[in-house]
């Protein structure tokens, strides 16, 4: 069975209004744990009945208590906690789904109907996995992270180094304001100084990647190579897939 790992940060009510709602009314509080980096006390006043595990600050601290609270190789969807809704089919069948196809995955966020008519639901992913809503079997080696800001992108570089391509469902995702709500990751101190963290990762990822990029927020980001050519690299290096194949207990990628 599937289980949900929701990560938060000072933002108890912001957590009750969105992400916890969208659960909520597609019946999947049964699956659901939520991770909290601040007082978990403020979580519990709202919303009593929920299983709270206490992680440590920052979000790349979160993923990783997340990835040891649960066995190996357990099928997490991740998700952070300012989803404002979801749209695109029945989240719950497109979970268990999702799991029998691939052992990393995520959602393509296409909300353009034109555009939507024109592809497959489900395809590989030659882009950045998001962050804020991915799914995967428990590989810690592959889905933790160093630092918090660009942890998408640097998650997505060691599954293709990795050899593996995420898949989405391209036309079904969470809607959410990148960078606009107030609190969580921006209030924890990992966002001060954006572009000094991406010139400090850009040497160990630069073979994926094509160099900076300052988001209309402000927020500089790293930019992966174009998706064609990242196609081509994966098919160099190995043949691309999203199966996992069994590995040694704290194997790590090169």
């Amino acid at each position: 069975m599937f289980q949900i790992a929701v990560r938060t940060y000072e933002r108890p009510t912001q957590f009750q209004d969105k992400t916890l709602h969208v659960l909520r009314s597609f019946g999947l509080l049964d699956t659901l744990t939520v991770f909290v980096g601040s007082d978990i006390r403020e979580y519990r006043e709202l919303e009593p009945d929920l299983r709270y595990v206490q992680v440590r600050k920052g979000g790349a601290n979160a993923i990783a208590d997340i990835c040891a609270h649960y066995p190996r190789d357990t099928p997490i969807l991740f998700l952070d906690d300012d989803l404002e809704s979801f749209y695109g089919g029945d989240l719950p069948h497109m979970i268990e789904e999702g799991f029998k196809r691939a052992d990393i995955w995520g959602f393509g966020y296409l909300s353009n109907t034109f555009w939507a008519s024109q592809i497959a639901d489900w395809g590989p992913r030659y882009a950045t996995l998001a962050g804020c809503s991915f799914a995967a079997r428990n590989r810690p080696e592959l889905i933790t992270t160093s630092v918090a800001h660009c942890d998408d992108i640097v998650r997505t570089i060691q599954y293709f180094r990795a050899g593996l391509t995420p898949h989405v469902w391209k036309k079904a995702g969470f809607k959410t304001r990148y960078t606009e709500n107030a609190g969580g990751l921006q209030s924890s101190g990992e966002r001060t100084d954006t572009k000094a963290t991406c010139e400090e990762l850009l040497p160990h990822f630069s073979d994926w990647c094509r160099g900076l990029h300052q988001h209309r927020s402000g927020i500089w980001e790293i930019k992966l190579l174009a998706p064609a050519a990242v196609k081509a690299r994966l098919n160099r290096q190995t043949p691309a897939t999203a199966k996992i194949s069994p590995s040694p207990e704290g194997s790590s990628i090169p």
